[in-house]
């Protein structure tokens, strides 16, 4: 899994740096993902399913396999995109703000690094060892118009989900592992899921195994 363990929090002891500090682990590491993508410029969300590799502190691979085959990776300040029939694409991280907001985040939580993330973000955290909750704030204006504040939730050892956007305009649900096939609503079409249903349950307790 992405995450090692955490030694238990007492709520009163939760804050942003002690959280990061415990979801430390060296890389490479990766994880699964079901992202749910909403936009005013989009008749029904988005929804794309596939894997998260985490390389280094400035290197992440993003490997979307259904509907469709896509490879980005985002290295340095550089981002690679290949699509299955598609010509590649290459163009500067700073074009690409959520894109950046998912590097920073996790590289915030795999190497337990508050201090450096605190250069690109306000950060709070609350909750326990059981439910907890890490917001991140942009610092630069020009990054909050397009990103709002990217949250990441998790349940004792692990992540659940990673929220980003700005409200009203584009959002994103990344939803992890096993807790997503279980968890989310059972819908007949993508069309019958809003951005705070999937919020909903990010927040919730794990269901029961």
């Amino acid at each position: 899994m992405l995450l090692t363990l955490l030694h238990p929090i007492r709520a009163s002891d939760l804050d942003a740096s002690t959280l990061i500090q415990r979801l430390a682990k060296p890389a490479p590491a990766s994880i699964e993902f079901e992202e749910w993508r909403f936009s005013a410029l989009l008749e029904q969300p988005l929804v794309v399913s596939g894997e998260l590799r985490y390389m280094a502190a400035d290197h992440l691979e993003r490997f979307v396999q259904q509907p469709y085959r896509e490879k980005t990776i985002i290295r340095g300040e550089s981002v690679r995109v290949e699509r299955h029939g598609e010509k590649l694409r290459t163009f500067a991280l700073k074009r690409a703000p959520e894109l950046k907001g998912l590097l920073s985040a996790f590289g915030a939580l795999l190497t337990g690094d508050s201090s450096e993330l605190e250069k690109d973000f306000e950060i709070s955290a609350r909750g326990d060892s059981e439910r907890w909750e890490l917001t991140l704030v942009p610092r630069d204006t020009r990054a909050r118009q397009h990103i709002a504040q990217l949250v990441v939730t998790g349940a004792a050892n692990e992540p659940s989900c990673l929220m980003m956007g700005k409200a009203g305009e584009s959002q994103s649900i990344m939803m992890f592992a096993d807790r997503v096939p279980r968890e989310k609503p059972s819908v007949v079409s993508p069309t019958e899921v809003s951005f705070q249903q999937l919020e909903s349950i990010c927040r919730s307790e794990p269901a029961a195994q």
